[in-house]
């Protein structure tokens, strides 16, 4: 499954809805929670949901996005990065 392919839609939604500015980039360092992270709580919660219909459509069963689930946010004090997030999802697809 194309994971990249589709947290690049996620992102390209979030512009297109004005949750994320439209010049903003981002790479596998982006980080997606925390205060430094250019996501808001609504444009993260946005992101993810995104995220787990189109996986759920894909595989034809519902899949949901557990945060205590995913090592890199359990190590490093609840922060998350776009690569920790598309690794995650990799592995458990």
């Amino acid at each position: 499954m194309e994971i990249d392919k589709i947290v690049e839609k996620a992102i390209k939604m979030l512009k297109a809805e004005k949750s994320l500015p439209k010049d903003f980039k981002t790479s596998e360092k982006t980080i997606l929670t925390g205060s430094s992270s250019p996501f808001d709580s609504v444009s993260f919660v946005q992101f993810t949901t995104y995220i787990e219909n189109e996986i759920s459509k894909k595989i034809k069963k519902d899949f949901f996005i557990i945060l205590n689930e995913i090592p890199e946010f359990k190590k490093n004090s609840q922060k998350l990065t776009l690569g920790g997030l598309k690794k995650f999802l990799k592995q458990k697809i």
